[in-house]
């Protein structure tokens, strides 16, 4: 374990979550001399103190002690390509949310700010009247008109063109679900690892919608596939049935873990995004 690499680590993902040191050891029933200390890579955290530590930065235990999370880490761009099954588009309801609301959480679980969504004129002024240029949740929106369907891959390549060979960039295109506690940890893993364009599927090795292209790398390039976790719940929605499914597991999740999944003033608030 390089305690240097795990502090540097402890400090990046507290200033995202938006704490100070002394906040972060009050949480953890710590001095704020030994979050100090941990931070300057002088001693680590009490193995009895990852659990818990891992669940306030929102992370988890691997990824603290890998110290792989630094504000070293590549400046990505955000495409969100509206690109929805019959009978489904962004406004239509995921439980109790918008189908567009889930795919934006999941940017803001990989530290994405800066992103552009592409998608036919309906779509677009959905999200704009909602959420305008991202400001409110502490991001920023903008947004790319398709005259049609097939229009999408277009500016999808366009998109690439322009940004690709200065920033890396993280790709949705189509609906999926994801759900998993460690969420963050996967995609900021992800970004951070690969070296050639990589797409997601699921342990069952279905394709899902998610694509990440590190800087200088091409759409038609070979490609790396990156399969989650078991235990990670993720398939693509492809069929209203599929839509219904996931609302169903977001009910049962929500009303009897208590969580409160796709929420982006949360997510905001928790990365340090915005404040109250």
């Amino acid at each position: 374990m390089d305690s240097v690499k795990v502090g540097n680590t402890i400090a990046f993902l507290r200033k995202q979550a938006g704490m100070t040191q002394n906040e972060l050891a009050k949480k953890l029933n710590v001095t704020d001399k030994a979050v100090s200390r941990w931070e300057r890579g002088i001693g680590t955290p009490d193995i009895s103190l990852l659990t818990r530590l891992a669940a306030i930065l929102d992370t988890d235990i691997e990824a603290v002690l890998e110290g792989n999370f630094t504000n070293e880490e590549p400046e990505c761009k955000g495409l969100l390509v509206m690109n929805y099954p019959r009978n489904i588009s962004a406004n239509t309801f995921l439980y109790t949310k918008r189908v567009v609301y889930f795919q934006l959480s999941f940017f803001l679980l990989a530290g994405i700010r800066e992103i552009c969504l592409v998608g036919l004129q309906y779509d677009a002024d959905f999200v704009k009247s909602e959420l305008n240029d991202g400001q409110s949740l502490g991001i920023h929106l903008e947004y790319e008109i398709a005259k049609d369907k097939s229009d999408l891959s277009i500016l999808e390549r366009n998109f690439l063109r322009k940004f690709n060979n200065f920033y890396s960039v993280f790709v949705i295109d189509g609906l999926d679900f994801l759900y998993g506690k460690d969420m963050t940890s996967t995609l900021k893993r992800i970004i951070l690892d690969s070296e050639l364009c990589t797409s997601l599927v699921n342990y069952n090795k279905q394709p899902l919608s998610m694509q990440f292209f590190p800087s200088h790398s091409q759409k038609d390039q070979n490609s790396n596939k990156s399969k989650l976790f078991r235990g990670m719940i993720s398939f693509p929605i492809r069929n209203e049935k599929d839509l219904f499914d996931a609302g169903n597991i977001i009910k049962i999740i929500e009303e009897h873990q208590g969580e409160n999944i796709a929420d982006l003033g949360e997510i905001a608030k928790a990365r340090g995004y915005v404040f109250d």
